[in-house]
């Protein structure tokens, strides 16, 4: 399926305005965006393109610095990003972002119902006195249902998983009503399954030393490609002694109810050898307790996408999962832990003894003396399942990927981020292309 460079029906000039040069109008712009999706507004050039001179540029940028910080109340200043070319000539850009504290009015014209204002079809309007009341009522809409600012996002990642995977309705999910938002452009919870998703997962193992990791790697891509790739990156490190169904719920379980609002934050999954910690950023919703969790409350922080999970069949809905994974675990002689701290829930599983035992495949191929062990400085920087798998391919050179993957234990996608990693580390080379592809040991 072809990436469209633009949705039919949306308008991405919504959450884009054109100003001459700074002035109030361009002021009342900027609260606008504030008041409700965030936007961009270029100082300096017209909706054509048509650049216009802008007086002293750097002196108009401090003057735009002074009146956002001065002149609109409440503090507007840090949700405003404010940048200029190099070479200190126009378009001044200034990027909003949707602010929590809304109204937000120009100090001089007072809190209401003059000096607030939004954005109407395109448009800059004053607020009227119902729509104040309401922003007052009301913090905004949800995170993952307010705007994406990029309007052409790709999704040539989840088009893929799609077909690799065989996920139903994932080639077709950014056709859901969640990837949009009431005015039709894309939302964010577009971006999070997007090629630009810019919220990562990072995944660190740990051996004897707690504080010293053996591994850290973070997975870009949008959330399915991050969903994926960690769980190949911790099965082929002998975490599917967990339970492979229980690692997938804890990890959606993350990915579902992080708090997406805390932007320089990532999931962080933490691999011990008896444990398994998974951090999301942004503590309980507010009026949950750690007990609500476990007995199936809850309280969604991210609707839209829960509804794209939901269409592809990664989540069941509304509560329930940290029970699951709870009563699953203990049936495995395990233990399972909901930690809630004021900025992060942490999940921590422990598998039980019988379960650790089988951590990691036995080897199931024969070996020749020359090959019996590998360089002791390249396998220090190599996992227990990577060795295994470079000590395959030296006794078997140009084995497929079927063999590989049987003789190391992994399922299919395991065996294809392990041997993608090795080609990209030059341990390994692939001949051939698709089914007929042999590959063979470089080490």
């Amino acid at each position: 399926m072809q990436n469209k460079p633009e949705r039919a029906g949306a308008h991405p000039d919504l959450h884009l305005e054109y100003a001459d040069e700074v002035s109030e109008d361009a002021l009342k712009t900027i609260i606008a965006f504030a008041n409700t999706d965030g936007g961009r507004l270029l100082i300096g050039m017209r909706k054509d393109g048509a650049r216009v001179p802008v007086a002293d540029p750097p002196g108009a940028l401090r003057e735009l610095k002074r009146l956002i910080r001065e002149e609109v109340e409440p503090d507007l200043s840090s949700f405003v990003k404010l940048e200029m070319p190099d070479d200190g000539a126009a378009p001044i850009l200034a990027e909003v972002e949707p602010a929590p504290h809304r109204p937000y009015a120009l100090v001089r014209e007072g809190a209401a119902p003059r000096g607030v204002w939004i954005r109407r079809y395109g448009r800059t309007a004053e607020a009227k006195p119902s729509i104040i009341d309401a922003m007052k009522r009301d913090e905004g809409p949800l995170w993952d249902a307010r705007a994406f600012l990029n309007p052409s996002p790709h999704f040539s990642m989840l088009n893929r998983l799609g077909l690799e995977k065989g996920i139903l309705g994932a080639e077709t999910l950014r056709d859901s009503k969640s990837f949009l938002t009431r005015d039709g452009a894309w939302s964010r919870t577009a971006e999070v399954f997007s090629d630009e998703n810019g919220f990562f997962l990072r995944c660190v193992r740990f051996g004897d030393d707690a504080l010293q990791p053996l591994e850290d790697e973070r997975f870009p891509g949008g959330l399915l490609t991050e969903l994926f790739a960690a769980l190949a990156w911790l099965e082929e490190r002998g975490a599917g002694r967990f339970g492979l169904n229980i690692l997938q719920e804890s990890l959606v379980n993350a990915l579902l109810h992080r708090d997406y609002a805390l932007e320089d934050a990532e999931i962080l999954v933490k691999l011990y050898s008896e444990r398994l910690e998974i951090v999301s950023p942004g503590g309980l919703p507010q009026g949950m307790t750690p007990e609500d969790a476990a007995g199936g409350l809850s309280r969604v922080r991210n609707p839209g996408i829960l509804e794209a999970l939901r269409s592809v069949g990664l989540a069941r809905g509304l509560g329930g999962g940290v029970g699951r994974m709870k009563e699953a675990l203990l049936k495995r002689g395990g233990r399972f832990e909901l930690r809630a701290l004021p900025g992060c829930v942490i999940l921590v599983l422990e598998a039980g003894k019988s379960s650790a035992a089988a951590s990691l495949p036995e080897r199931r191929f024969p070996l020749s003396a020359d090959h019996a062990a590998l360089d002791a400085r390249q396998s220090a920087r190599l996992s227990k399942v990577e060795t295994l798998a470079i000590e395959f391919l030296r006794a078997h050179p140009g084995a497929p990927r079927r063999e590989v993957q049987e003789a190391v234990g992994l399922s299919q996608a395991g065996a294809v981020n392990l041997l993608r990693r090795l080609i990209e580390r030059g341990l390994a080379a692939a001949d051939g292309n698709g089914p007929s592809t042999r590959y063979r040991s470089l080490s």
